[in-house]
């Protein structure tokens, strides 16, 4: 009896030691990799604008060879009250997987915050409801950031559709070919997102982004400027960023931010 109750007592613990191994793997996070590489076998580079924009920005082989671009930065944001707000960041950029990581130690906190397939993530933060203390939001800050340091790899994104537009503009005297982002959905096969990108007709480079607010007649301009490489063989990337409200005709009326890289 004693050694059928010590059988007993040893399997209920083996299955309760099991069972309790289970919920513990069952309840772990699983996170998506961010720093991933190009899959060779989709990418089929054409003609136009999107051939411009990966060969003056370093060739698609170097592109290919980034999985994630980290670097640190100082960011001057422009208050509504004409004061300057300046900050120390580390941006970490990762083209493939359409991600960005922005990181900083403030004054009594670390921040942390993420813009990864278009879902923005706080990460670290003392405040629950944190914000920037500007006028621009952290949200809208990383898709800027983002999208000017990753043109043309946008352009190989099959979750969008690009559409170049035959009229072309003018932008601080030099000649631009708009290029429209179109988002594809379940409900449709696209839907509008207000996002333009421009292309300048001298250099390729997609140096000026537009994004159009909801029911309002202003924009959200970013621009590139200083492109250089940043490594023997890779990327030519801005080594400044500016971010900008203007009027609906691309005008800029007042400076959001101010983004230096030290490549």
């Amino acid at each position: 009896m004693t050694r059928l109750f010590m059988k007993i007592t040893a399997g209920i613990l083996v299955l309760l030691l099991a069972v309790g191994c289970g919920r513990q793997v069952e309840s772990k996070p699983v996170t998506e990799p961010l720093a991933v590489g190009a899959e060779n076998d989709s990418i089929f580079l054409k003609g136009g604008f999107v051939s411009g924009a990966i060969k003056a920005t370093g060739g698609l082989k170097a592109w290919m060879e980034v999985k994630e671009m980290s670097v640190e930065c100082v960011v001057t944001f422009y208050k509504p009250d004409k004061s300057l707000y300046l900050t120390e960041q580390v941006h970490q950029i990762y083209p493939w997987t359409n991600s960005i990581r922005i990181s900083a130690d403030e004054p009594g906190e670390r921040l942390v915050y993420q813009l990864s397939r278009g879902k923005f993530s706080v990460l670290e933060t003392a405040e629950k409801d944190w914000t920037l203390p500007v006028e621009i939001e952290a949200e809208t800050f990383a898709r800027a950031v983002l999208d000017i340091m990753t043109a043309p790899v946008r352009f190989l994104d099959k979750s969008a559709v690009y559409s170049e537009k035959q009229q072309l503009t003018k932008i601080d005297g030099r000649i631009y070919r708009p290029v429209i982002r179109t988002m594809k959905t379940e409900q449709s096969d696209s839907a509008e997102e207000g996002v333009i990108f421009c292309q300048n007709q001298q250099s390729s480079l997609f140096d000026v982004i537009w994004y159009s607010g909801e029911g309002s007649d202003s924009l959200l301009t970013v621009r590139g400027y200083n492109y250089s490489r940043i490594k023997e063989g890779g990327v030519v990337l801005p080594g400044r960023v500016e971010i900008f409200r203007a009027s609906s005709d691309g005008v800029l009326q007042k400076r959001l931010a101010k983004i230096e890289y030290n490549w």
